[in-house]
């Protein structure tokens, strides 16, 4: 389970740069920004790379966290980039990873408790 909250606390470190990124920025502004777009889809691709690091059994304990979802959004923005749908991508940002966030900090809590 260490290693499990190692690869939590990198998801969780990579939703708040993502937050701090986009602090000022609205829809309009995301869609022209190439550097931006850039900077948030390396930071869910890291998302998705720790998510298919987890454990199975964590994984299967919290299957709310929706682990599989970020892999799979890793999938997409590492190998068929140029297809990527930006309002598609600012729906993620702003919809799901909200939750996302939320989900990350409860389980860190549970598996630190888990632990003592």
């Amino acid at each position: 389970m260490k290693q499990d909250l190692l690869y939590l606390y990198n998801i969780l470190k990579s939703v708040e740069i993502i937050e701090e990124h986009l602090k000022k920025i609205d829809l309009k502004k995301f869609s022209c920004s190439i550097l931006i777009q850039d900077a948030i889809s390396k930071r869910l691709e890291e998302i998705g790379e720790n998510a298919k690091k987890i454990s199975n059994s964590l994984k299967e304990k919290y299957p709310q966290a929706e682990f599989e979802e970020y892999t799979d959004i890793r999938n997409f923005l590492t190998h068929v980039y140029q297809m990527l749908n930006v309002n598609r991508l600012w729906k993620i940002i702003k919809q799901d990873l909200p939750e996302l966030k939320k989900q990350i900090k409860r389980i860190i809590e549970e598996v630190k408790e888990d632990e003592n």
